[in-house]
């Protein structure tokens, strides 16, 4: 995906497509840092860093751009930890930034959403109070996407928030949420065979009071 977003950047060198790189490589670092795949992620967090540095001369300080830097700087925490009392405050900073420039925006709706789930209760997190966001990019998704299913962003976003509403023991609606994925593609096999059955299974001993 990473060498057809350049390929079609290279081609146009739009600001769509510059756009649709960056979202990609932000994915692909998403990625290496669930693999643990350190000094990839760190390459690539550097070339996005870059390209987003393009946006910012074509576009200036937008929502989106703000909160993909936000995104990016969450990011680059992952892989120095020992930033955290610089990297925290300038995430949160961004976010919030993000968020009030324009609170329809899909990254700073996100950002915002994944601020409040994230952050430890004790500094100001609320994952109940993440729900109604997350619900808000689907709904945007859904409404201004023509193929919303095949869009990894919805996709990510149903499934953090099935992920939270287990975290909450909300788990009829977490399952309603991995059968729905599940029939845009039942060959996702980690929601399919793991995420799901685990949360079924999680529904089933609620009901039984054990």
């Amino acid at each position: 995906a990473i060498e057809k977003a350049e390929e079609y950047y290279f081609e146009s060198e739009s600001y769509e497509t510059l756009h649709d790189l960056v979202m990609v490589q932000y994915g692909y670092i998403a990625f290496c840092i669930a693999e643990k795949l350190n000094m990839e992620g760190k390459s690539m967090l550097k070339s996005a860093f870059n390209n987003l540095q393009k946006i910012y001369k074509q576009s200036g300080e937008t929502a989106d751009y703000l909160a993909i830097e936000a995104s990016l700087v969450a990011s680059e925490l992952n892989f120095y930890p020992y930033k955290m009392m610089t990297l925290w405050p300038k995430a949160v900073e961004l976010t919030d930034k993000a968020y009030e420039k324009d609170k329809n925006n899909f990254m700073a709706l996100a950002c915002k959403a994944n601020q409040l789930n994230f952050t430890p209760k004790m500094f100001g997190g609320s994952p109940e109070e993440a729900i109604p966001l997350y619900k808000k990019i689907i709904t945007l998704y859904e409404s201004h996407c023509e193929e919303p299913e095949s869009n990894w962003r919805y996709i990510s976003t149903l499934v953090t928030l099935a992920a939270t509403y287990e975290d909450l023991k909300m788990y009829d609606k977490a399952c309603s949420l991995y059968e729905q994925i599940i029939d845009f593609d039942g060959n996702i096999k980690w929601i399919n065979t793991k995420l799901y059955p685990a949360c079924k299974s999680k529904l089933a001993t609620q009901k039984s009071g054990n």
